[in-house]
Parts: structure tokens; C-alpha cells; sequence
């Protein structure tokens, strides 16, 4: 089995699925922000802000316990799967009565109740989304899941579009999303009944405890990933104002575009891991290296070229109501490079069995996330919070590197790093020169990219064998 090869092509076939889902809904952020301005987006992003927040209960590690476990061994796991999904399910409906609960508290007015419990129902949605997803990644069958995201995206852009062109208000926006939501749902259980399990509702069964038990390393990672994504708009909502949280949501989206390729990426390579964590140390000491300096080496540019044209994207997509966002995706970018390769420091760490060690770290730094991110926005402002998420993802990323690669014994590749250093300067001094002619922000783009990628190879960064296995497969998709 040629691992390079197969992990390059799910990542690329499920890449390609979810970029085209993220490129409509950029092109649908960017309508909806257009039409109801900072307020509207500020509002809307508090709002799932605070929905995430009360769904940590059904999402508590369940999904990638599923797959760890599944990947493993996917024999007679049916009991196992139906019992997390039902897990969640019940959960799903514990959140929804505490989420209630809190709304009648705090008594919001009409249409901000209607987007709150109808934003409830789409994450409800998206939870159960989420479980067959996790089927489809434990049986490597990742162009399942690439087909029910674009169907998802597609259903909820069309639907969104349809009601802010007749001019509905927030509440039918959200509205029309939910109910793409929920005709993706369908879909989806269709193919799981079809093609894996036949999914029925009961109740838990005695592997109920341990279930849990296992879940609860993951789930405290989960906690940990909502606090980090969500604290700063409930921070700035409640220190500043809306129109704040929307300039700071702005930047935020775009950020999310950029991650698609790591997050897909480790969606492929989590299975992989888990299964190379039994098999072969060996294998997983290369695949992990392999992983890290190749994100490295992708996560540098991205970061060198979206800071040099970060108010073309921003007003392009946005428009001047936005300008405020130019400052934050300045700072927010150079996130690009720890999290592009911290996501294989975490995804290697839960594969091996280290997730009890990750958890407990990573809860130190939420703790200070919640506490830096008071004061510095109390402070400084929206742009506060840039700076505490910049900060802690610097130590988060410099620890988890240095823990991965003893435990793995993996030796720092230093020609890779400064060779990436060197295109990547060369490339931003060609956008640098570039940018104050006539040439469109997208031509700069393409001209960063192939800058970058010519650098590479006259520097010879790859190892001779990967580009041999880069061209191999370019041929195969070729004929």
C-alpha cells in the first residue's frame, strides 16, 4: 500500500468536495454581510456563538471516538455506532431544554428568539450530520462525506439567496438555512441505511458507561475548541458591541476558508493515524514528519501573501462597512502557521492514545483564554482578542511540536524550514512590488502561488521520493 499516495488522494477528493461548499458560502457571507451590514453579521455570529456553546453536551467527543474505534477494526461495530448516536441524540435534547431555559431568563425580544431557536434546530441538525460523517471517515469512504457537503452548502446558499433577494428579514434568512439543513439530513441517513448501518432509535445499552468514559478525553477537547472559537464573539458581544462582533466575524470567515486545508486533511490522516498507532511506529513516525513539514511548508505562504493583500480580500468580499476587519485579519493570519501544523501535533496525540495528556494542557490554555481574552478586549478592544488567540496559539503550537516529536523521535528538518522561509520572502516581495500596479488581487494570487511553488523546487525543499509519488499520482488523475 502506497500510505502517501492514499492520504494525498482522499485529502484532495475531499478538499475539492468541501472547497466548493466553502467558496458558495463565502459568496454567501459575503451577500448576507452586504445586506444587513456589522449589526446583522454581529448578530447572527453571537447568536452561533452561543448556540455552539449549549451543543457541547451532544458533541462531547462522541464523533471521534466513533472513528478512532471504528477505524480500527470495522467488524462488529453496528451496537457500538447506534449506541453514540443515540447517545447524542438524547443529549441533543438535554441542550435544547437548557438553551430554552436561558432564553426565557433572559427574555430577548421576538425575532432574536426566533433566530435563537431556530439556530438550535440547525445545530441539532449538524450534530446529526456530524455522526454519519464520522461513519464515512472510520470506513475511509471520504468522497461520501465531500458529496453530502456540497449538497448541504448548495441547499442552504440556494435557499439563503432566495430569501434575501425578496428582501425577508434575519429570522427567514435563517430560516431557509435550516431547512437545507434538514433536507441534507435525509440525504445522508439514506446513504448510511444504504451503504453501512441501518440506523434505528433505542436506548442506550450497558456500553453506555463506557462510551462515555472513553468520550470524555474528546469531549474535553471539544469543550476546549468551542471556547477558543467562540469566547471572543461572546466576549466582544458583551464588552463592546455587534457591529464589532461582525467586523471581527468578517475576518474570522475568510480565516475558516483557509483552514479547510488542514481540517480536511486531518480528517484523511485521524483513521490513518489510529490504525498505524497499532500496526507500525515506524509508519507513524514518517507519516507524522511527513504531515508536519508539509503543512509547514503550505501554511507560510498563505500567511507571508494574505497579510500583504488582507484590505483587497476584505473590502473585494465585504465592502467598506468592513474596513475595520483589514487590522484583524492582519493579525488572525499569521494563525495560519501554528494551526495548520498544530492540527497534526492534536490529530497525532489523539491517534497514538495521548488524548488524556492533550486534554489536560489544552484546558490550561482555555482557562487562560477566557481570562486574557477579559482583559485584553476590555482593554484594547476586538483587536484584543487577536492578539490573546495569536499568543496562546504560539505557546499551544511550539509545546505540542516539541511533545510529538520526542515521543515519536522525529528530528527537526531545518533545510525545509529555512528553504520555506526563503520562497516565502521571495514570493512576498514579487506581491509586494506587484500590488501597487493595476493587476486584481486574484492575478496576485496565482502569481504568489507559482512564485512559491518554482522556489520550492529550485531550492530542492521535497524529498526526491515524495515528488517522485507527486508525480506518480498527477499522471494517474491525468489519463
Amino acid at each position: 500500500m502506497n500510505l502517501l499516495r492514499d492520504i494525498l488522494k482522499n485529502t484532495f477528493f475531499l478538499s475539492l468536495g468541501t472547497l466548493v461548499s466553502r467558496i458558495l458560502m463565502v459568496f454567501f457571507v459575503a451577500l448576507l454581510a452586504r445586506t444587513l451590514g456589522p449589526v446583522g453579521v454581529g448578530t447572527y455570529s453571537f447568536v452561533l456563538a452561543l448556540i455552539a456553546v449549549f451543543m457541547i453536551l451532544p458533541n462531547f467527543g462522541f464523533d471521534t471516538l466513533l472513528v478512532r474505534e471504528v477505524s480500527k477494526s470495522k467488524d462488529g461495530k453496528s451496537e457500538f455506532v447506534l449506541n453514540i448516536i443515540n447517545i447524542k441524540l438524547l443529549l441533543a435534547l438535554v441542550a435544547s431544554f437548557l438553551l430554552i431555559s436561558f432564553i426565557i431568563l433572559k427574555r430577548y425580544d421576538t425575532e432574536m428568539l426566533q433566530i435563537m431557536l431556530l439556530l438550535l434546530l440547525s445545530g441539532i441538525f449538524h450534530t446529526i450530520l456530524s455522526s454519519f460523517y464520522s461513519i464515512f471517515r472510520a470506513h475511509e469512504k471520504m468522497e461520501l462525506e465531500a458529496i453530502l457537503t456540497i449538497i448541504n452548502r448548495l441547499l442552504r446558499v440556494l435557499f439563503g439567496i432566495v430569501a434575501i433577494k425578496i428582501g425577508l428579514g434575519l429570522s427567514s434568512i435563517v430560516s431557509a438555512l435550516v431547512l437545507g439543513d434538514a433536507l441534507s439530513v435525509l440525504c445522508a441517513l439514506y446513504i448510511t441505511n444504504r451503504k453501512f448501518i441501518r440506523i434505528k432509535l433505542l436506548l442506550p445499552t450497558r456500553m453506555i458507561k463506557n462510551i462515555c468514559l472513553a468520550a470524555v478525553p474528546f469531549g474535553v477537547l471539544t469543550v476546549i475548541d468551542v471556547v477558543f472559537l467562540n469566547t471572543d464573539y461572546l466576549m466582544i458581544a458583551n464588552l463592546q458591541s455587534e457591529s464589532a462582533v461582525g467586523w471581527y466575524a468578517a475576518a474570522s470567515k475568510l480565516l475558516g476558508m483557509i483552514y479547510l486545508i488542514p481540517s480536511m486533511f486531518m480528517l484523511v490522516i485521524f483513521p490513518v493515524l489510529s490504525r498505524l498507532s497499532v500496526l507500525s511506529s515506524d509508519l507513524l513516525r514518517q507519516t507524522y514528519s511527513k504531515s508536519f513539514y508539509y503543512l509547514l511548508m503550505i501554511s507560510i505562504p498563505i500567511a507571508v501573501g494574505g497579510f500583504l493583500v488582507s484590505d483587497q480580500i476584505i473590502l473585494g468580499i465585504y465592502g467598506q462597512q468592513f474596513r475595520n476587519s483589514i487590522l484583524i485579519f492582519q493579525v488572525m493570519v499569521w494563525l495560519v502557521i501554528f494551526n495548520f501544523v498544530g492540527w497534526i501535533n492534536g490529530t497525532t496525540l489523539n491517534a497514538s492514545g495521548r488524548e488524556k495528556m492533550f486534554a489536560a494542557t489544552w484546558s490550561c490554555f482555555a482557562l487562560a483564554n477566557i481570562v486574557l481574552d477579559y482583559i485584553f478586549i476590555k482593554r484594547f478592544g476586538y483587536i484584543g482578542a487577536c492578539y490573546v488567540t495569536l499568543i496562546l496559539n504560539g505557546i499551544d503550537f511550539f509545546l505540542y511540536s516539541i511533545i510529538c516529536h520526542r515521543q515519536l523521535s522525529v528530528k527537526i528538518e531545518w533545510p525545509i524550514i529555512w528553504k520555506s522561509l526563503v520562497a516565502s520572502i521571495t514570493m512576498g516581495g514579487i506581491i509586494f512590488i506587484l500590488k501597487g500596479t493595476s493587476i486584481s488581487v486574484f492575478i496576485l494570487i496565482l502569481i504568489g502561488a507559482f512564485t512559491y511553488i518554482g522556489m520550492i523546487f529550485v531550492l530542492r525543499t521535497l524529498p526526491r521520493e515524495d515528488v517522485i509519488a507527486i508525480r506518480k499520482l498527477a499522471v494517474k488523475h491525468s489519463v
